[in-house]
């Protein structure tokens, strides 16, 4: 069974992408960190989570093109 470096990168970057979701997901909607004020980590996580989804949606659109 040989895997090829595009699909390791591939999961890498869909494995760090759902992080960045899931951290700024947290981050947003949660009471953990609470020594951080509440507006500085709703800014920071809907950011994290926005550039978690671009990421997503722009890897989506890669591995699309590369399949045609």
């Amino acid at each position: 069974m040989k895997l090829n470096l595009n699909k390791i990168l591939t999961i890498f970057g869909i494995a760090i992408n759902s992080l960045f979701i899931l951290f700024g997901g947290i981050l947003a909607f949660s009471s953990y960190f609470s020594y951080i004020p509440r507006d500085m980590k709703k800014i920071v996580g809907v950011i994290l989570l926005a550039y978690g989804l671009i990421r997503i949606i722009s890897l989506i659109n890669k591995i699309n093109d590369e399949n045609d």
